[in-house]
């Protein structure tokens, strides 16, 4: 009853009418024939008449765990979704029991089906935050999100049809679980209505003050210390806060100079701007206003480039990647040029590696923290190009840029954020080991979290400077401003 009156109204359990150009396709009608107590195959008429379509994939929507020949019919197989991570929940309902048992993240597999149960080819994967105050609103995340799975795995195909055959099978390591009982579904469902509350308390009275700060370590040392293991960051000297304000997502501009970029967030106005500081003040911080414009500016990432200075803010409220250039005479920033526009792009982040310039990002509204974007171009003041397997990677816990890329043992290393216990909760370091105009692939390589400390409710970038890295943290602190915001977009103009 409760998937009839709540979950069928998901957008993702909506009815749609086929594109035109695909309604008219021939159908067949197959009949299933039951196998044992829980399998399924189809009987000969139906795997007949869908030989003589010579298929190279079919997609399985419906019926229960099918067997036989239908497996093998297709040229590169029958290819199913799990929605759940099988290598720790196998069986049914999808991501019901993910907010059961409070786990952070939701997994999605799409497999290539074979006779083992829940036991194949992974064609492609990702890991979504669970939404444990909304079954609902996490069910149709975690569909909606992977949908792509199947145009990314025929990329894939079409690209190197021996790579996808060759894939390794799902690790059947999960507990299989069955539909819910009603005391299940009543424990659910007061996990739920805890959660909804701690949320709600936690937007009104519980903020995230940032700062920003230096250890005496170089992100390559960061990632050794931290290792496979997830590591509180220790050392940080943290630059005094300033009066009614934040400051974050730090970025050196020219090495060891002592000149920051940094997003300063004016708690009054909601609103945030590029500030440059210098790392040898005393308190209070002395900012000055580098990047400001009539709309949200953060994550103030820079690069150098034929003897000159960049920075490209994030400006995702504004739908464009801008270019800036620091006139070294004046030392002021100037908008150059527009590098993506029409796109709200979060955390952009640019560098050079083997001959390509590549520009990293995540995507504003659904997904924000989940799916890494990427664009390629042979000179950063060029023409940039979508990368032709976007989104390269879905995972809550390693997609979001946290920080400039490394070289470590011949690696490259790319700081993300691990948001799946919530927004910037950690650096999670990833080592790239395929990347090309098609084709990327990376493996985690560290994760990084907040001090035991006063800022240990957050950690989100991670920037070289010189001997040093530069790093942010968050503590709470409860702001009258924001409450007053977030009553504002909960409740409407009422409040």
């Amino acid at each position: 009853m409760y998937e009839r009156c709540v979950l069928e109204n998901i957008p993702a359990n909506k009815r749609v009418s086929l594109p035109e150009d695909i309604a008219n396709l021939p159908t067949v009608q197959c009949v299933p024939l039951k196998v044992g107590k829980y399998r399924q195959r189809f009987d000969d008429a139906s795997v007949r008449a869908l030989r003589e379509y010579d298929v190279d994939v079919l997609l399985r929507f419906g019926f229960g765990i099918l067997t036989g020949e239908i497996l093998t019919l297709p040229k590169y197989g029958l290819w199913s979704f799990h929605h759940g991570d099988p290598e720790h929940y196998r069986g049914a309902p999808p991501g019901f029991w993910e907010i059961h048992n409070k786990e952070p993240v939701t997994g999605v597999v799409l497999q290539r089906l074979t006779e083992k149960l829940d036991g194949g080819i992974v064609l492609h994967s990702g890991w979504f935050k669970t939404n444990i105050a909304s079954y609902p609103r996490s069910l149709n995340r975690t569909l909606m999100g992977s949908a792509h799975f199947v145009a990314r795995a025929l990329i894939d195909l079409r690209r190197d049809p021996s790579a996808l055959v060759d894939r390794p099978c799902v690790a059947l390591c999960g507990q299989i679980y069955r539909y819910p009982r009603t005391i299940a579904v009543f424990e659910m469902l007061m996990v739920s209505v805890r959660a909804r509350v701690f949320e709600l308390c936690r937007s009104l009275f519980s903020h995230q003050q940032w700062a920003i700060g230096f250890v005496q370590k170089t992100p390559e040392k960061l990632l050794e210390e931290a290792g496979e293991a997830a590591t509180p960051i220790q050392g940080v000297s943290w630059l005094p806060e300033p009066a009614g304000r934040f400051l974050a997502d730090p970025f050196a501009v020219d090495g060891d100079s002592g000149v920051i970029l940094a997003e300063e967030f004016d708690w009054k106005t909601g609103r945030g701007h590029i500030a440059s500081i210098r790392s040898d003040i005393s308190d209070p911080i002395d900012s000055r206003s580098a990047v400001r414009e009539d709309f949200h500016l953060s994550y103030p990432y820079t690069f150098e480039h034929q003897g000159e200075i960049y920075c490209v803010p994030e400006s995702a409220e504004n739908n464009e990647v801008a270019l800036y250039i620091l006139n070294q005479s004046t030392g002021t920033w100037v908008k150059h040029k527009s590098l993506l526009s029409g796109c709200a792009v979060l955390d952009p982040t640019i560098f050079s590696h083997e001959g390509r310039w590549w520009l990293f990002c995540t995507k504003s509204g659904a997904g924000a923290n989940e799916a890494l974007y990427a664009w390629h171009a042979e000179d950063p003041l060029g023409d940039w190009h979508p990368h032709t397997a976007n989104p390269l990677k879905v995972d809550v816990r390693s997609a979001r840029p946290a920080g400039r890329p490394f070289v470590h043992d011949g690696h490259l290393i790319r700081p993300a954020q691990d948001c799946s216990t919530g927004y910037g909760n950690g650096i999670c370091f990833n080592r790239i080991t395929r990347i090309t105009t098609d084709e990327f692939a990376e493996n985690f390589a560290g994760l990084l979290l907040p001090e035991t400390g006063t800022y240990g409710r957050g950690l989100h970038t991670i920037c070289a400077a010189g001997p040093r890295s530069i790093v942010d943290g968050a503590r709470s602190v409860f702001i009258g401003a924001e409450f007053c915001r977030v009553l504002r977009k909960k409740f409407g103009g009422s409040v």
